[in-house]
């Protein structure tokens, strides 16, 4: 009967309902797939306009996991809507295939900005972008979609969605220079799903790195009294006192520390991570034995595969690092090989291994495998690993003595990610080695901008002081600190390239050279080599009573070598030997020794009514019953004041 309906029909919205009804009719209930398509295709070619159509053929394609199909329809359906809302809904739907489904990442981010620029609001496409982010680990561009979520996050989705949202925003915050926000964030996901293991998890990892931001030993005493009330909670408590053990090394614990990750094990004996906790407690005392043997005993446990390799990858890690036995460590990763036999990381770790042995021939092949096994349909292949393993596969033909092909590599690396550092300052040697300065400078920067432009400013260090460095053999010191200023504005902290700068200062000017080597020390007071520089610096200055007092400091450091001692006699020997004995004036003391609060209004107040104040509140003396030094018998405390004396030049 539709059929004829169809026939005599001549409004075409009308006929393509009609069409719709006899696809859906034909799907529903006889379960002929095919002519129900034929069905939807007649309706959508009667009226493009006709959304049951469009929907019907959609679901039927969905169904079939037909996504190239599903991607048509989709396209189609984006046409049809008015409101922003449902075609950013769309476009979402679209990235979220590409990328879910498809595996194309790229296709996928493009969905996603369409539907963002149709609807900044579209939840779904910030959700995913944030996702891809945070996967991608590009923490800068994941930190604002997570403000954006938040609010929305805490009312939508299932109990556990929404506290892994909160865990995953805690974890860019925390890389966003925010530990606090991040101790909040993942704590409010811990509060709407106390099972979260991976929020667990890394609230254990923030407390082991900033442990003063938050009171984490409140935090994990509540925890622990929430899981005491449940029946199997093992890991959850074992989890906990993971935690607890990462509080008590940082106050200096360790024997506390190690019983109370002892106890997490006996808890929950086939959890790696409790396990993995150990193994670096173990390895932060250079206790590789010990460390070894814990993850010996896990692998008699009997654990699955994936847990065996990486177990066994550790093992690998320690016998290299740890123990430099490079033979060991590609004996351990061959064993993971017979496990997992397809991993191309542990390919990537075999052949490094194997490059150190100099079996070079064996690092190719195994690095020969990670590329075919990169390049396998369905791998999750990206342009940035890529890069990194055609790299290492020019620096093993570059040691194996094949020069031409090793730069072919690097190349190829290059055109793979132009921002990876390691191949373009390859190659831009080779071009300062030919003589060609502008080549690598110009190949220095473009991947620099390249590195910046894929959201990581720190990616460009390493190609930004390649280029200062090229830069200063050039003769252009003004462009070669303007490199190390910008390498400085990115990363304050970097006290090589602090140094470096005071270096090239120090041709000209020797006040700006000390200035960059005392901020380095005031970063850090216990950098050796920055006071060894800033000694020679006050040495050239002239200045040898200063350069004493920092050689003296860094010997009680236990940083002096023999030349250092022998530096420090000598300009001793040039100082007078006199000791400051003086009053501080009033200029002096508010300069040296005053605190903020006095230049404030209320320390100007303070100031007027101070003799009114100190009539009505005498200050007390230094003490009662003052005993003079020489009369204790006490050695130590007068080698204190002995030091003291002589680091400060100074005598109370």
């Amino acid at each position: 009967m539709t059929r004829r309906l169809v026939k005599v029909t001549k409004d075409r919205n009308v006929k393509a309902l009609l069409y719709f009804k006899c696809g859906s009719v034909t799907e529903a209930k006889f379960n002929n797939e095919e002519d129900a398509i034929r069905y939807y295709d007649a309706a959508i070619k009667t009226s493009p306009a006709c959304l049951p159509a469009v929907h019907g053929l959609r679901d039927l394609y969905l169904r079939r996991a037909d996504w190239p199909r599903v991607i048509q329809t989709l396209e189609l359906e984006v046409k049809l809507w008015q409101d922003d809302k449902e075609r950013a809904g769309v476009f979402a739907q679209i990235g979220r295939i590409y990328g879910e489904e498809l595996h194309q990442n790229d296709r996928a981010m493009h969905y996603y900005e369409c539907a963002l620029a149709v609807d900044p609001e579209c939840l779904p496409a910030n959700r995913a972008l944030f996702e891809h982010y945070f996967e991608a680990e590009q923490w800068e561009r994941a930190s604002p979609l997570a403000q954006a979520l938040a609010p929305k996050a805490m009312r939508d989705g299932d109990p556990m969605r929404r506290s892994e949202f909160y865990r995953k925003r805690g974890v860019v915050a925390s890389h966003t220079g925010d530990p606090v926000g991040a101790a909040e964030s993942i704590v409010i996901a811990l509060e709407i799903q106390p099972e979260n293991t991976a929020a667990l998890d890394s609230l254990t990892q923030l407390a082991a790195v900033s442990p003063r931001v938050y009171d984490f030993p409140g935090t994990f005493r509540e925890l622990e009294k929430i899981y005491r009330k449940r029946a199997q909670s093992n890991e959850l408590m074992a989890r906990v006192m993971v935690g607890q053990a990462h509080i008590m090394l940082r106050a200096g614990n360790l024997s506390a520390s190690e019983k109370l990750l002892n106890d997490a094990i006996v808890r929950c004996p086939v959890d790696y991570s409790i396990v993995e906790a150990l193994v670096d407690l173990q390895a932060g005392m250079r206790n590789w034995s010990a460390a070894i043997k814990a993850l010996e005993e896990f692998l008699m446990r009997g654990p699955d595969a994936a847990l065996q390799a990486r177990a066994m990858i550790r093992q690998a890690e320690i016998y290299s690092d740890g123990q430099m036995d490079a033979e060991l460590a590609a004996q351990t990763l061959r064993r993971v090989l017979t496990v997992d036999p397809n991993n191309p990381e542990v390919h990537y770790l075999l052949a490094q291994e194997l490059y150190c042995l100099e079996r070079f021939d064996q690092a190719r092949q195994a690095i020969e495998r990670v590329i075919e096994l990169s390049a396998v349909p369905g791998a999750n292949l990206s342009a940035q690993r890529l890069a990194r393993y055609y790299y290492y596969l020019g620096r093993i033909l570059e040691r194996g003595g094949e020069l031409r092909g090793a730069i072919s590599q690097y190349r190829r690396a290059a055109e793979y990610d132009p921002g990876y550092a390691p191949p373009a300052l390859a190659l831009a040697l080779r071009s300062m080695r030919a003589g060609d300065q502008r080549a690598a400078e110009t190949r220095l920067i473009n991947s620099a901008h390249a590195a910046m432009g894929q959201g990581d400013k720190r990616s460009a260090i390493p190609l930004q002081r390649g280029l200062a460095r090229i830069l200063l053999k050039g003769g252009d010191r003004e462009a070669a600190i303007e490199a190390y200023r910008g390498i400085l504005e990115v990363d304050p902290e970097g006290a090589a390239d602090r140094l470096s700068l005071a270096e090239i200062y120090a041709e000209t000017d020797l006040h700006k050279a000390i200035d960059e080597v005392r901020r380095v020390i005031e970063g850090d007071l216990r950098h050796g080599p920055a006071y060894r520089v800033l000694a020679g610096y006050y040495m050239q200055a002239g200045e040898p009573s200063r350069a004493a007092r920092v050689l003296t400091t860094m010997e009680m450091l236990g940083y002096s070598e023999e030349q250092d001692r022998k530096m420090a006699q000598s300009a001793r020997a040039i100082t007078p030997a006199t000791l400051l004995q003086q009053t501080l004036s009033n200029e002096l003391r508010m300069t040296l020794l005053a605190n903020e609060s006095l230049g404030s209004v209320v320390g100007e107040l303070f100031c007027l009514c101070y003799q009114q104040l100190a009539a009505i509140n005498p200050p007390s003396s230094l003490g009662d019953n003052l005993i003079p030094l020489p009369s204790i018998d006490d050695r130590a405390l007068h080698m204190a004041v002995g030091e003291m004396v002589r680091l400060f030049g100074m005598e109370p």
